[in-house]
């Protein structure tokens, strides 16, 4: 196959990288030493041609009407478009030409070529790297159309939606890929949370995606449900109503509507704590003979409770020792389980990071409610001490992996996130960073534990001076 290209440049050369010896490539450029270092390195340029790539002459000369392809590489529109213009009058049956002006695009598509808007294509390549680089963008039908394919995730609405509720006027969901399969969903088919949503639409298709499943909107609780449980299973006045004024302020700087208040009959007397919120939220006090406990699942099966709110129960050592309670309670819950011990305003969010899968979701989550409380978010990351481990060259590489996680994370989410490296006994230098802090955001993967040793992730709940928010999934 003969192929003619104008201008020998990085573009051309990364082509002809590619292009076998079934091709017999003639190559056009003013600059003569440039066309030289080609024909030394591609046994494919048969030809070269120095001289204006706009010039019919040149273009004659060298043997434009033999040619199967001809390629407009240069760096100047005008010369391109000139040069697709005769390439066209001589019958050329398949043109292609570079565009970097997006206005001049009509221009070539008028000739009925194929025009590669080259700053069009990058823009949205970074465009779509700075939104999400999770989200993987292809584009097709010569630049008229892209798939998107994008994770459905713990933050991401449409988990759980139905097909025809996902939905825009210039995109559509044309499959989902699920265990390494390719499914074409039915119409009723609802989503999982891993699954990878195939959408084909317009140009610009992350935006629009974006502006229906609301990728930028802060989405805790609503991810969850959109109502609120605040368990009261104390007799103290002062305690319980420092737990209700935390979660009313917890309420009010989400999207939550309603809640629901929790307690064993003759503990709630907090009428006139509650009448002055009523306004602006839909407060129901519901009062039983069982304990809150019990209170608590029923209330997750039958309303949409986006998290639970109750506070850290008074312990003893040895409790920590036979069973989590706070943990074992927080794994029975459809939703995050928050232990409230007043200390909102909430201006400081600490996660505790290993890189789990369920400390990514918690940072998620925290950085979801940065949004909403205008807070900053740190991580901490806490290692063996260095003699536990020696000369390990993955133990010592653990650490930067996961701070390479968070950092994809708040770029991804555009917000900084402090990272604090402690060394020693987790609990221990957890407990004491987070005395500067207003909330803690807690990821729990398990709440199994070893017999008679201590659950890591009860003591962190119980110990941490301020709230502490366990998400499980």
């Amino acid at each position: 196959m003969k192929v003619l290209i104008c201008g020998a440049s990085w573009i051309a050369d990364e082509l002809l990288k590619r292009m076998g010896e079934k091709w017999e490539v003639t190559l056009i450029d003013k600059q003569e030493k440039q066309l030289n270092s080609f024909s030394s390195r591609f046994v494919s340029v048969v030809r070269l041609k120095v001289g204006d790539a706009s010039s019919p002459v040149v273009l004659e000369e060298a043997g434009l009407e033999r040619q199967d392809y001809f390629l407009a590489l240069t760096d100047d529109d005008r010369v391109n478009l000139a040069a697709s213009k005769f390439a066209k009058e001589k019958n050329v049956k398949n043109i292609m030409a570079l565009v970097r002006d997006p206005e001049r695009l009509p221009e070539f598509k008028d000739l009925g070529i194929w025009a590669f808007p080259m700053t069009t294509f990058i823009a949205r390549k970074l465009y779509h790297y700075l939104q999400d680089p999770r989200m993987k963008v292809s584009i097709v039908g010569q630049g008229e159309a892209e798939v998107l394919e994008i994770e459905i995730g713990p933050n991401l609405m449409a988990m759980g939606r139905k097909v025809e509720e996902i939905s825009g006027e210039n995109w559509r969901i044309v499959g989902y890929v699920r265990d390494g399969q390719l499914f074409y969903p039915p119409p009723k088919n609802g989503y999982e949370e891993g699954d990878r949503l195939v959408i084909l639409g317009k140009p610009d298709v992350v935006r629009a995606v974006c502006s229906v499943i609301e990728c930028e909107k802060p989405k805790f609780p609503m991810v969850y449900g959109n109502e609120m449980a605040v368990a009261l299973p104390l007799r103290s006045d002062a305690k319980a109503r420092d737990i209700v004024h935390e979660s009313l302020y917890l309420a009010q700087h989400t999207r939550t509507r309603n809640i629901y208040v929790l307690c064993e009959t003759g503990v709630c007397d907090l009428q006139d704590d509650l009448r002055r919120w009523s306004e602006s939220l839909d407060i129901h006090i519901q009062e039983d003979d069982r304990k809150v406990e019990r209170q608590i699942k029923r209330i997750c099966e039958e309303k949409s409770v986006g998290v639970v709110v109750m506070p850290s129960l008074d312990h003893k050592f040895m409790d920590s020792l036979t069973k989590p309670t706070l943990i074992n309670l927080a794994h029975t819950l459809p939703c995050p389980l928050f232990v409230a011990k007043a200390s909102n305003p909430y201006h400081k969010i600490l996660v505790p990071y290993n890189g789990s899968s369920k400390t990514q979701i918690a940072l998620e989550v925290a950085v979801d409610l940065a949004q909403q409380f205008d807070a900053y978010v740190a991580v901490v990351l806490v290692e063996e001490p260095e003699f536990l481990h020696g000369d390990n060259i993955e133990e010592k590489n653990w650490m930067e992996n996961q701070l390479k996680k968070v950092r994809e994370t708040g770029r991804i989410h555009k917000i900084k996130i402090e990272e604090c490296v402690r060394q020693g006994n987790v609990v221990k230098e957890i407990t004491e960073l987070s005395k500067d802090f207003n909330l803690m955001v807690m990821g729990s993967d398990t709440r199994s534990k070893v017999f008679l040793e201590p659950h890591v992730g009860e003591l962190l709940v119980r110990k941490t001076p301020c709230s502490v928010l366990i998400v499980t999934g």
